[in-house]
């Protein structure tokens, strides 16, 4: 800036201290001062200091409606910080009034405003360039009795302001608890007062309860509870944390009709981990103290890498195998065993068919029916185990065997002479396994004949003796 005259010149000691008094906004922000000391034979020393200066100013203004707005604020800036207050109307002049619910701050039900604000600051300054600032809101309460009060953005989104309300006969005031420093000015909007008597929303009654968390196949880990009293809808909501083992969480807010929740094995599990789950009802007023807890391992695999050796099949009877193998490795975590089987080999135990698995239970042998077709085929078997989860494992073909079909064709009415193709014409009485036509059916077909045999002959018999006067009708 402009270099100041110092009010501090002069010769002799008592000029070694000097005491600056900055009046004015222009000492404001970072100022140097230079000090030069002289000797009677012209030396000279010099000594530069640098120093900041908080701005101060205490802005105002009042409304035609007479609420007043009084802005102190200690600031980082020279220019002078200003505001503008004004009752908030609408196109055609008239006064903006709100109802608004305000559960989600706190307060049950809906509420009137009492006085709708239009604020505007000269400036905003970043909570970096604030070190104090205070607001006060000054109303005569004969004319409003405001209870609460919130700062409006241009987007219409509501944020309440910690504020202490006081009363002195017919002054009423509002002391913003905005924050002393590091805190940004507070920026241009609609300041609204709403009145009414605040009825402050009470903690949820209602809890979940009988949660269980169950793992099932393929690494699920599924989730099922109740409530126990009654939950507010759109005011209360569950609050949902799952943890792994390592601590960590996600929470959701959920609605308070959910009784069920999945965590799929292939995107949300890993194998091994325990996941918890917390379960509680909560509202904009705190959570009821009552939580509900379940864990569950996620299992999407045979645990101890056993697997079936030495495996065997023999011929049991015409029209089934036997199959036979030794258990390998540790079994702790095997529920049971399949035999699986198919007329192909595979080149990789993920390809292993199981279209046809015929159930082991705990057994190290099990029979296998020959399956249906014709000619000779080469079938190939694995053994594979699984746990209580059902989760299977994969293996190669261990064994197989040659089988040679019978080429005969079945008469279907041998397997089921009952079946509708099999059915012989008569009365419920008459059965295909007799393999004759009933009785009654004789008597109809010979009926048949002696008719047709009379209207033969009354065909060729039509017209006079001579052969040129008939009428030969066929």
């Amino acid at each position: 800036g402009t270099p100041e005259p110092s009010p501090c010149d002069g010769v002799g000691p008592e000029f070694s201290t000097c005491l600056l008094n900055p009046a004015t906004a222009a000492y404001a922000n970072v100022n140097s001062y230079t000090v030069t000391v002289y000797d009677l034979y012209g030396s000279s020393a010099t000594d530069v200091e640098n120093f900041f200066i908080w701005n101060y100013v205490m802005a105002s203004d009042i409304t035609t409606s007479e609420i007043i707005m009084e802005y102190n604020l200690t600031y980082n800036g020279i220019a002078t910080f200003s505001i503008a207050l004004e009752d908030s109307t609408d196109d055609d002049g008239n006064a903006v009034a709100y109802t608004q619910d305000l559960t989600q701050f706190g307060y049950a039900g809906e509420y009137e405003s009492v006085a709708v604000l239009d604020y505007t600051p000269s400036t905003n300054y970043l909570a970096e360039d604030v070190h104090e600032q205070s607001i006060t809101i000054r109303y005569d309460t004969s004319a409003i009795s405001p209870t609460s009060i919130f700062w409006v953005n241009s987007n219409g989104v509501w944020f309440e302001l910690d504020a202490t309300f006081s009363e002195s006969g017919t002054d009423g005031t509002i002391a913003l608890d905005y924050g002393t420093e590091n805190t940004q000015t507070l920026s241009a909007g609609e300041i609204v007062l709403m009145g009414g008597e605040l009825q402050l929303v009470e903690t949820p009654t209602a809890n979940p309860v009988n949660l269980t968390v169950v793992a099932t196949k393929g690494g699920a880990i599924s989730a099922s509870w109740a409530y126990s009293g009654n939950a507010v809808p759109g005011l209360d909501y569950l609050s949902l944390e799952i943890c792994d083992s390592q601590g960590v969480c996600t929470t959701s807010e959920e609605n308070t009709s959910l009784v069920a929740h999945l965590m799929s094995g292939q995107t949300e599990t890993t194998h091994g981990e325990n996941y918890t789950y917390t379960l509680q009802v909560c509202n904009i007023a705190g959570c009821n103290p009552t939580i509900a807890t379940d864990s569950a391992v996620a299992d999407n695999m045979v645990d101890g890498g056993v697997t079936a050796t030495d495996m065997s099949v023999e011929s049991k009877s015409d029209s089934a195998w036997t199959v036979s193998w030794t258990v390998s490795g540790d079994d702790s975590d095997v529920a049971g065993w399949m035999v699986c089987m198919a007329d192909y080999s595979w080149s990789s135990s993920g390809e292993m068919p199981t279209s046809i698995c015929v159930d082991a239970g705990d057994a190290t042998s099990v029979d296998v029916p020959h399956p249906g077709g014709t000619g000779t085929k080469t079938y190939y078997f694995a053994a594979v185990a699984y746990d209580d989860k059902n989760n299977m494992d994969n293996a190669m073909p261990g064994t197989d065997t040659v089988l040679t079909h019978a080429n005969t064709i079945t008469d279907p009415c041998e397997v089921d002479p009952d079946g509708d193709e099999c059915a012989a014409i008569g009365d419920s009485g008459d059965s295909a396994d007799s393999g004759e036509v009933p009785t009654w059916t004789w008597g109809v077909i010979i009926g048949l004949v002696v008719v047709a045999f009379v209207v033969g002959a009354f065909i060729l018999s039509r017209g006079g003796d001579g052969e040129d006067g008939k009428d030969w009708d066929y």
